[in-house]
This record gives structure tokens, C-alpha cells and sequence, in this order.
């Protein structure tokens, strides 16, 4: 049986279904560029084990997709369909589907090819069978090889950093804190300067224009950055009472998404955000009282 060929460039998509090391699902967006202006986010996105949807380091997707250049098998066992029950195949423990878009020899379109792998029982030796879906073939996997495959540390993938949005990627930003609100609005120009570009922007802070001389805002805004998620909230979890703050980023260009921000009280040590009306992480209280703390003490100059 001829393996197959994986061009890790062409993977759009990755699932896990495993009883052995629980589910797990990654997919592109499509879009290119820098995703939703977090620099280290991207496009991709996960969809399992959490029950919301996530965005996800570059690093570790990269890192994982080089794992599926190819399969190798140890050696070939069986080659009868009706024999998968004593490998544990008729019904797999785990499962391993990835989508590829590769050319198409009848349109200039790509197309979505599927390829999976079936992981049955693990021998005594540590390796497992496995077949190729479709296949009637089974072989035997090292341990090495399967774990490399689909025992996957989901949180790693975790974008903690969900604060990190480029400035030059919001036109205004709403804040409320009780009764108190504040908007900041912001212009950014891209000058272009033979082979070289640089960005140029200005601020308005409460209708205040700041003078663009100061690198005051700048420094301001890195408070908006800081608070990074300690976790992912449990399915569950609800809001308690009024927000403490919210924050509302309106973008520069309808590729990136407006933001809506919602901190809620959770216990001692943490906040809980809700992004666009989905909770979604546990956030340092340090972070956002000291984000709170340096909103009422800027003065625009």
C-alpha cells in the first residue's frame, strides 16, 4: 500500500477523537494576514477540548503539523477488514483525521482532501495497530510515533495573550467603570518612504487631542495589554453581577473583528472575561485593578 504523501503546508485542519488521549480539533480560518491583530494568534483556531472556540499560539501549530509529514508503520500485520475487531480497529480508540487543500486536476479551485488514521490496541511492546481509513490493511505504530501523533497538550495551545491587539488596529476605544466612561479615538496613517513604510497615528483622549509629540498614550495603552489568561473558564460559568469594567474596540478594517470586553468578579484572585458575550478565561486581579488604576490616573498631554 503506497502511504501518503502530507505536505504539512496544505493542512487546513486536524481532529482527534480518542477514548486513550481525549478529543482535540484545530482548523484555519482561510484568512491571511495577522488574524485578529494579535500578533502571536494568526488563523487558527481550536475547537475541542474547550467548549468555546479559541485562538491559538502560531508555535505550537506549527510544531505539531510537522509531526504529520508522513506516517510510518513498523510493520504490516493483517490485510482482512473482517479481522479489525482483534486490533481494536472496528471500532478505533482513537482517531486521527486531517484535511488537506490540495490542486485539483479538474479546477483551478483547491479542494478538501481528508486522510485518516485509525488507532486500535496498543501490544505489549507499547506499539499499537493502526490502518489507513478506507483500508483494509492494518499495521503496528510505535508508541513513540502515536503519541507524537495525537497526545496533544490542548492547553498549550491557548492564546493567553487575548489582550494583545495592535493598536493600529482600532479606530476607537470605549471603557466604562461604573458610572464612569472614557473614549479614546485614534487615526493611523502608513507613510511610505521609497522602499520602507512607517506608521503614523494620532490620538484623541475624552475629545482631548494629544499632542504628537508625547509618547504618553502609547505607554497608556500597554495597560490594555498586560492581563493574560491564568485559564480557560469552565463550560459553566456564568457572570456574577455587574462588570467591573468594560472595554469596547472598534477596528480599523472589517477583516478584524470589533471586541467587546466584560470583566466580572470570580473569587479572591481573578476576574472573569467575557469576549463578544462568551466567557471565556480567568484573568490576574493584579492586572486589571492595575489597568483600572492607570485609566483614572491618565491625563492626556
Amino acid at each position: 500500500e503506497t502511504l501518503p504523501e502530507i505536505d504539512t503546508a496544505t493542512i487546513v485542519a486536524v481532529e482527534i477523537e480518542s477514548k486513550e488521549f481525549g478529543d482535540f480539533a484545530l482548523y484555519h480560518t482561510g484568512a491571511v494576514g495577522d488574524g485578529d491583530g494579535n500578533p502571536s494568534t494568526g488563523n487558527w483556531r481550536m475547537e475541542k477540548p474547550y467548549s468555546n472556540v479559541l485562538s491559538v499560539s502560531e508555535t505550537p501549530v506549527t510544531e505539531q503539523i510537522v509531526n504529520y509529514a508522513g506516517f510510518s508503520f513498523s510493520r504490516p500485520v493483517d490485510y482482512k477488514k473482517e479481522n479489525f475487531a482483534l486490533y481494536g480497529l472496528e471500532e478505533p480508540v482513537t482517531k486521527l483525521t486531517l484535511t488537506c487543500e490540495v490542486s485539483s486536476e479538474l479546477t483551478t479551485d483547491l479542494v478538501k482532501k481528508k486522510i485518516g488514521l485509525n488507532i486500535g490496541n496498543q501490544l505489549e511492546n507499547g506499539d499499537y495497530y493502526v490502518n489507513l481509513s478506507g483500508s483494509p490493511l492494518v499495521y503496528t505504530m510505535t508508541g513513540a510515533n502515536v503519541r507524537g501523533l495525537v497526545d496533544i497538550d490542548a492547553d498549550s495551545f491557548v492564546e493567553k495573550r487575548f489582550s494583545l491587539i495592535f493598536i493600529y488596529t482600532i479606530s476607537e476605544l470605549e471603557v466604562t467603570m461604573g458610572d464612569t466612561k472614557h473614549l479614546y479615538e485614534m487615526t493611523h496613517k502608513e507613510l511610505v518612504e521609497g522602499d520602507s513604510s512607517t506608521r503614523e497615528s494620532t490620538f484623541v483622549a475624552d475629545g482631548v487631542q494629544v499632542s504628537n509629540e508625547s509618547s504618553s498614550f502609547n505607554t497608556f495603552y500597554t495597560y490594555f495589554i498586560k492581563p493574560q489568561a491564568s485559564f480557560v473558564l469552565p463550560a459553566d460559568t456564568r457572570a456574577e453581577g455587574e462588570p467591573v469594567l468594560t472595554l469596547r474596540y472598534k477596528r480599523t478594517d472589517p477583516a478584524y473583528e470589533d471586541l467587546f470586553m466584560e470583566y466580572f468578579p470570580y473569587d479572591d484572585s481573578f476576574y472573569a472575561v467575557r469576549i463578544n458575550g462568551v466567557m471565556m478565561y480567568a484573568v490576574d486581579k493584579r492586572d486589571v485593578d492595575a489597568l483600572m488604576k492607570g485609566i483614572n490616573e491618565y491625563v492626556p498631554d
